[in-house]
C-alpha cells in the first residue's frame, strides 16, 4: 500500500499543495489562487489547530515596578509538549484577556511581556515626510529583555479560564 502526505507552501496570492509520495517525489501539484487559497490555508490550520483537546483562556494584571503596565503587548509561547499555537494580546491599563479557543491549549507556557513609552524627549525622525513634524517623541522599550526576548517567565495553564498576574520588577 502506498503512503501520500501533503505539502503546502503558502503565499499572499496563492498556496501550492503537493501531495507527496512516502519517498519524497511529487505525485501531484495544485495551485490555488485567491479566496481558495484562504479556504485551503483555514482549513488546514482546523486539521491542526483544532484537535478538540483542552482550550485555555487566561487573563489578569501587568505590573512593572509597582505601577500597571498601560499599553502594552503579551505573549504565550507553547513550551514541548504543549498543544496549540499559542496566543497575545495587548496590555491596556495594566489588564490583559485572551479569550479561550483552540489557540491555546491546557499546558506550559513561556511569557513575552513588552511595553514603550516616551522619554519626554524630542529626536529627529530617521525620515521626515512632506507635511510630517521634524521633530518626534523618543520612545523607547522599558520592561528589560529577561521579560521578553529572553524571558525565562513561565506559567502553566489549565482547562478553561486562568487568572495569571504578573509583578515584574528590576531587581529581584
Amino acid at each position: 500500500m502506498a503512503a501520500y502526505y501533503l505539502g503546502l507552501d503558502v503565499h499572499l496570492t496563492h498556496t501550492t499543495m503537493c501531495i507527496l509520495d512516502r519517498d519524497g517525489k511529487r505525485a501531484k501539484r495544485q495551485t490555488i489562487r485567491g479566496s481558495c487559497a484562504i479556504l485551503a490555508v483555514l482549513m488546514l490550520g482546523c486539521m491542526v489547530g483544532c484537535g478538540g483537546g483542552s482550550p485555555a483562556g487566561v487573563s489578569g494584571q501587568v505590573w512593572f515596578e509597582g505601577e500597571p503596565v498601560m499599553t502594552g503587548a503579551i505573549r504565550f509561547f507553547p513550551i514541548r509538549g504543549t498543544a496549540g499555537v499559542g496566543g497575545g494580546t495587548l496590555i491596556e491599563e495594566g489588564r490583559y484577556e485572551i479569550v479561550e479557543d483552540n489557540r491555546m491549549q491546557a499546558g506550559t507556557y513561556r511569557i513575552s511581556i513588552a511595553a514603550t513609552r516616551a522619554t519626554g524627549k524630542k529626536i529627529r525622525p530617521h525620515e521626515v515626510l512632506e507635511g510630517e513634524p521634524a521633530m518626534v517623541d523618543e520612545i523607547v522599550q522599558y520592561i528589560p529583555r529577561r521579560f521578553n526576548r529572553k524571558s525565562e517567565l513561565t506559567v502553566k495553564l489549565k482547562k478553561g479560564h486562568n487568572e495569571c498576574d504578573f509583578d515584574l520588577k528590576l531587581k529581584e
